[in-house]
C-alpha cells in the first residue's frame, strides 16, 4: 500500500509566488509593477523556485529517515492479517454426484477472493439440524393422563411425560445473530442432525453415493464470558481430546417386545479440526457404508420423537430422509477448559476453512540492473512478506528481515550469480528483504548481492485485503473451477481480518518497544502488548497481577489476569462481552510474549445487573421529554464499562468501585436542565431494593438494564420498567417425549 508521510510544509510555487507579492507594498510602498518582465519579479520567481524544489526534497527525506529509523530499533512493520471464516458447499442441486473439492481451491465474495484450506469430499446432502428443547405448554390433570395412557405400551413405567418443542438450527430472517442451542438445556442432551436428499426419489441413490464417505460437518459454538488459560511453559499441555461424539443408528429392526423398544446408536470415527466447543471447526465424520446407512424398518408412527427417537420431521422431509446423526458431548476432561459446555449457533455439512489471502505466481518484476539497492514493486500493495519468493534467472535468493547482516556478493567468488542450481543456501549474498507494501529490496554489493544485468526477476507471493476480508453471513457466493451445480455460501460473518500496519502506526509502537521489548514484565507492558493484538478492536484492557479469577480475595503468585472488553457487541451493545474468537486472538498475541513463569488469564468482565429509578424536577421553561433524555444519556455513560467518548471526562466504570446511589445523585443533578433531583432507587432486576452503595469486587462491573427517569418522586418498584431480556422467539410445534 502507499505510504502517507506528512509535508514538512505545502507551500508551491504558485503560493510562494503570491505570498512574496504580498509583501511588497509593506516593505517597498514605491514598487508597484509585478510584471513578469519586472527584474524584481523575475528575481522573486527564481526565489520560489529554488524554494519549492528544496521542499520537495525535504519532504521526501522523512520516508528514508522514518524507515532507517524502524530498521535500527529492530521494529518491522507488521503486514495483514487474513480474514478467516468457514464456507458451506452445496451441491443438491446438479448432477447426482460427489465432488472432490481440493485445498487451497478459491472462492469469492464479489471480487474478494477466499481459499480453502483442505480438500473435503462435498456430498448431495443438505442438512436439518434439531434439538430438543422443553415445552412452556402447561398439561393440566385430564390431557397429562391422555399423554401417559397414549404412551403406556412403549414405556410401562412412566410416571409423567416430559413435552419438548423441536427446534431448528436455522437462520432467522432479517437476523444477524442465529439463536444459539446448548446441548445441556435439551431434554435428551443431544442435537441432531438430518441427512436429506434432494429429492424423495433419490434416497436410495444418495445413500449408495455417500455411504463410507467422510462428511464435513462444520460447527460453530456460541462461546461468551469465557475463559482462556495460558499455564507456565513448563507444565505440559496434553493433545485435546474429541469433544463431541457422533452416531449413528444401529441398522436392524427394533425388537419386537414394547418394552425394550429403545433405540440404539454407535458412535462414528471422526477427527476434529481444532477445538469446536470454543471456535468454530469441522469435524470429519466417517460415514457407515450404504447397507449400514440405514434407519428401522419398523418405527410406528408413534414411536416417532419419542424418548431416545429422533425428533419428527415434517413429511416432505421424512420422504427425502437419508440418515440421522446425533451429537453428544463427550465425557468433560479434567484439564482447563474441561467444564465448558457445549452451546451451538450453527451445524451444516460439507463445510471447510477458508482464509482470505490471494495468490499470484510468476509475477514479472524489472530485469536487474546491476546497480546497488535496486528496488521492485509487487503488483499487489499488501503483502503477506512470509509468502514471498523471488527467483533471479531461474535461481530462488532466499528472503531475510535485514540486508545489512548479509554477507558480500564476493564471498562466494562468483561475484555476480549463484554457483549452485536451484536455491541460495542459508548464509549465501543471494537475499532480498520484502515490506509489507509490496516493495522488495536487493543488496548493494557489500550487503548482499546485486541483480545482475538483465538478469529476469520473478515473483511467487500472496496477499490479503486484511479487514476488507471481514464479510457478514452471505457474502461468499460464487466457487471457481468446479461444476455449475455447485453453490458455496459462509453461513456465519468471516472474522479476524486486519490491515497492514502503516509506518505512522509502527512509529507510535516505537516508545514501547524500547520501554518494553515486546515482553510482558509489567502492568503497563501488558495494557500496551495487549491493545496491540492484531484482528481485534479492544475497548478496554485491565491487568490484575497475583489475581486468579477463580480465587477472588487470595493473592496467587505467579498469575496475572488480564480482563478484555470489545468495542462492540451486537448481542449485548450497552455491555460488551469478549467471545471465544476474540480472547483466542488476546491469548496468541500474549503467549508468545509472556515469561514462562507467568500463568495467564485471559478473561472478560462480570457483569452484575442494576435498575435506576430516579425522579427530578426540571428547570424553568425547560421541556421535560429534553431533560430527561439528558438525564438518562448521563447514567448510563457513568455506569459504562468502556469509555463510550474519549475526552469527555467520564471515563469507563472502574474496578472495586461499588455503585453508590449518592454519586449518580450528584451526576444528575449536574444535568443541564435539572433544577432538584427528588430521589435516587436503587436495586436488583427483579425488585429488590438496594439500602446503600452495591459492591463490586474482582471483574464485577455495573450493568444497567432497567433506568426509569420521570418528573416529580422516583417511581416506585412497581413503576419500574421491568429489565430488557433478550426474548428469541422460536416457531416449534409441542412433540411428546
Amino acid at each position: 500500500m502507499t505510504i502517507e508521510l506528512p509535508s514538512i510544509d505545502d507551500l508551491d510555487y504558485d503560493t510562494l509566488v503570491a505570498e512574496a507579492k504580498a509583501r511588497i507594498p509593506v516593505h517597498n510602498p514605491d514598487w508597484s509593477n509585478y510584471n513578469d518582465a519586472d527584474p524584481g519579479i523575475t528575481l522573486l520567481q527564481l526565489f520560489a523556485f529554488m524554494t519549492d524544489s528544496l521542499l520537495y526534497r525535504s519532504n521526501l527525506v522523512p520516508e528514508r529517515n522514518r524507515r532507517a529509523f524502524l530498521h535500527l530499533l529492530g521494529l518491522r512493520r507488521r503486514a495483514a492479517v487474513p480474514a478467516e471464516g468457514l464456507v458451506a458447499f452445496d451441491a443438491t442441486k446438479g448432477p447426482l454426484t460427489t465432488h472432490l473439492v481440493p485445498a487451497d481451491t478459491e472462492v469469492r465474495a464479489g471480487n474478494l477472493p477466499f481459499r480453502t484450506a483442505r480438500t473435503i469430499d462435498v456430498l448431495p446432502v443438505s442438512a436439518l439440524v434439531c434439538a430438543k428443547l422443553p415445552s412452556a405448554t402447561e398439561l393440566d390433570t385430564a390431557s397429562r393422563a391422555a399423554y401417559l395412557s397414549m404412551y403406556e405400551d412403549l414405556d410401562p413405567e412412566a410416571d409423567d411425560v416430559q413435552l419438548y418443542d423441536t427446534h431448528r438450527l436455522e437462520v432467522p430472517a432479517g437476523a444477524s445473530r442465529y439463536r444459539p442451542v446448548g446441548i445441556a438445556e435439551t431434554v435428551d442432551r443431544s442435537l441432531w442432525v438430518a441427512l436429506l436428499a434432494p429429492k424423495p426419489a433419490l434416497v436410495d441413490a444418495v445413500r449408495d453415493l455417500i455411504g463410507g464417505k467422510v462428511l464435513s460437518l462444520g460447527i460453530v459454538p456460541d462461546v461468551v464470558d469465557a475463559t482462556r488459560v495460558l499455564p507456565p511453559a513448563s507444565v505440559l499441555r496434553s493433545q485435546p481430546e474429541p469433544r463431541l461424539v457422533v452416531s449413528a443408528p444401529v441398522p436392524g429392526a427394533l425388537p419386537a417386545d414394547p418394552e425394550p423398544r429403545v433405540p440404539a446408536y454407535r458412535p462414528l470415527d471422526t477427527t476434529e479440526r481444532g477445538d469446536v466447543l470454543v471456535e468454530p471447526g469441522v469435524i470429519d465424520v466417517q460415514l457407515p457404508a450404504p447397507d449400514d446407512l440405514v434407519l428401522w424398518p419398523d418405527l410406528e408412527a408413534t414411536e416417532e420423537g419419542f424418548g431416545d427417537f429422533p425428533p419428527p420431521l415434517e413429511p416432505a422431509e421424512r420422504a427425502r430422509l437419508v440418515s440421522w446423526l446425533r451429537l453428544t458431548r463427550a465425557r468433560p476432561s479434567a484439564g482447563p477448559g474441561g467444564a465448558l459446555g457445549a452451546t451451538f449457533s450453527w451445524v451444516g455439512v460439507n463445510t471447510t476453512h477458508v482464509e482470505q489471502v490471494s495468490r499470484v505466481a510468476d509475477e514479472p518484476l524489472p530485469d536487474g540492473t546491476g546497480e546497488s539497492d535496486q528496488v521492485a514493486r509487487l503488483g499487489q500493495r499488501s503483502v503477506l512478506a512470509d509468502t514471498v519468493r523471488v527467483r533471479v534467472d531461474g535461481v530462488e535468493w532466499s528472503r531475510v528481515a535485514d540486508l545489512r547482516t548479509s554477507p558480500p556478493e564476493t564471498a562466494v567468488g562468483a561475484g555476480t550469480t549463484p554457483d549452485r542450481d536451484g536455491v541460495a543456501t542459508p548464509g549465501s549474498p543471494y537475499v532480498f528483504t520484502c515490506e509489507p507494501d509490496g516493495t522488495v529490496r536487493f543488496g548493494d554489493g557489500l550487503r548482499g548481492a546485486r541483480p545482475p544485468r538483465g538478469a529476469r526477476i520473478r515473483a511467487d507471493y500472496a496477499g490479503s485485503e486484511g479487514a476488507a476480508g471481514v464479510l457478514p453471513a452471505g457474502g461468499v457466493k460464487t466457487v471457481l473451477g468446479l461444476p455449475a451445480g455447485v453453490q458455496v455460501a459462509n453461513p456465519v460473518p468471516t472474522w479476524g481480518g486486519q490491515d497492514a500496519e502503516t509506518i505512522e502506526d509502527a512509529e507510535a509502537r516505537m516508545s514501547e518497544v524500547v520501554h518494553h521489548r515486546d515482553r510482558l514484565v509489567t502492568r503497563q507492558d501488558f495494557v500496551e502488548i495487549a491493545r496491540r493484538t492484531p484482528g481485534v478492536d479492544l475497548a478496554r484492557v485491565e491487568v490484575l497481577p497475583l489475581f486468579h479469577p477463580q480465587l477472588v480475595g487470595v493473592e496467587s503468585p505467579g498469575v496475572v489476569t488480564v480482563m478484555v472488553v470489545p468495542r462492540f457487541d451486537p448481542a449485548q451493545p450497552d455491555a460488551p462481552r469478549p467471545d471465544q474468537m476474540f480472547l483466542d486472538s488476546v491469548c496468541e498475541h500474549l503467549d508468545a510474549r509472556r515469561l514462562v513463569t507467568t500463568e495467564l488469564h485471559v478473561v472478560g468482565p462480570v457483569y452484575v445487573d442494576i435498575a435506576l429509578a430516579i425522579g427530578f424536577d426540571p428547570g424553568p421553561g425547560r421541556d421535560v421529554p429534553d431533560v430527561r433524555e439528558r438525564v438518562q444519556t448521563a447514567v448510563r455513560t457513568l455506569l459504562s464499562p468502556i469509555d463510550r467518548i474519549p475526552g469527555d471526562g467520564v471515563d469507563a466504570w472502574p474496578l472495586s468501585k461499588a455503585v453508590d446511589p449518592l454519586e449518580i445523585l450528584t451526576v444528575v443533578a449536574r444535568v443541564d436542565g435539572v433544577a432538584r433531583v427528588n430521589g435516587v432507587r436503587l436495586s436488583l432486576p427483579d425488585g429488590t431494593a438496594l439500602v446503600g452503595a452495591l459492591p463490586m469486587t474482582g471483574l464485577e462491573l455495573p450493568r444497567l438494564v432497567s433506568l426509569a427517569v420521570q418528573p416529580g418522586d422516583p417511581p416506585t418498584g412497581a413503576d419500574v420498567a421491568p429489565p430488557a431480556t433478550q426474548l428469541l422467539p422460536v416457531p416449534a410445534i409441542p412433540e411428546e417425549c
